[in-house]
């Protein structure tokens, strides 16, 4: 009787196999994965049919401005919702960096990417004239004086381009109305407080601006109370007139390259930094 000799797996078989098992594991693992998202999305549009349908009932039984008229947030329409009894909480999107957001074009709720603040002002900036590139060679000399300010430097440029749509002149164009001086061109609105003033250089934010331009849109300011990083409690104090405001900062002695630009929430924390090649075209 013959005995057969059994010998086991060689390195290269047994490396095949470990190749062929890796393979399968992630392709099994990208499957899941995919299923899982499909699944995320698949929440956020049920969501969204009801957020859509909550809304219909609301407006039908109310006759404010929250649906209709810009100067309120979408958490405030959420939390409308929930008050009236039309929905239980309000729904957060589980796909990653997206959010649901009031489409006052549509007139429906709609599921977009990224920060809505974010995405209306950098939208509106997007149309405007001024350019990164020219942004880069203004001077950086951050200092105005009333509306005897030069287009030179680059806080000059950048507030007659919002304010007249060009920098060919060095003063504002006449006022049409009185307190209508500041009013930005490119029509971003501070969604907190429905303004769309814009504010150059507060040093101080005393009781004149505050009275005068309260949660204006932008400021552009070299006041270091309004640097991102800044622990002095100025801004959080100070949150009923600055929530919503775009703020672009820099410091008098750093590169344009380095300004600052952030919104102020609702409670009064700062934003991410927005990069720059985001906000100018």
């Amino acid at each position: 009787m013959s005995i057969k000799s059994r010998e086991g797996f060689t390195l290269v078989e047994l490396l095949v196999v470990i190749v062929i098992l890796g393979i399968l594991a992630t392709s099994a693992l990208a499957f899941f994965s995919d299923r899982a998202e499909l699944a995320r999305q698949n929440t956020d549009l049920a969501n969204l049919r009801i957020l859509n349908g909550a809304t219909e009932q609301y407006r039908f039984s109310n006759t404010n401005t929250l649906f209709s008229v810009p100067g309120a947030t979408d958490e405030v329409r959420m939390q409308a919702l929930v008050d009236g009894g039309h929905i239980l909480d309000a729904p957060q999107t589980l796909v990653k960096n997206t959010q649901f957001a009031w489409s006052f074009d549509d007139h429906l709720w709609i599921i977009i990417e990224g920060d809505p603040i974010v995405i209306g002002f950098t939208d509106a900036l997007a149309g405007s004239a001024i350019t990164y590139t020219d942004f880069l060679t203004k001077s950086s000399n951050w200092s105005v004086n009333g509306s005897n300010y030069t287009p030179n430097n680059w806080n000059g440029y950048l507030e007659k381009l919002l304010e007249t749509g060009d920098v060919a002149s060095n003063s504002r164009p006449p006022d049409p109305a009185p307190g209508s001086q500041g009013s930005n061109t490119i029509g971003y609105q501070n969604p907190y407080g429905n303004n769309n003033q814009l504010v150059a250089n507060v040093d101080n934010w005393n009781n004149w601006w505050k009275s005068n331009y309260p949660n204006p849109a932008i400021i552009i300011t070299r006041d270091s109370r309004f640097a991102h990083a800044s622990s002095d409690p100025f801004v959080q104090n100070n949150v009923d007139n600055l929530r919503g405001s775009m703020i672009f900062y820099k410091d008098n002695s750093a590169p344009n390259s380095e300004t600052q630009v952030y919104y102020v929430r609702e409670d009064g924390s700062r934003s991410a930094l927005v990069p720059l090649e985001e906000v100018l075209p």
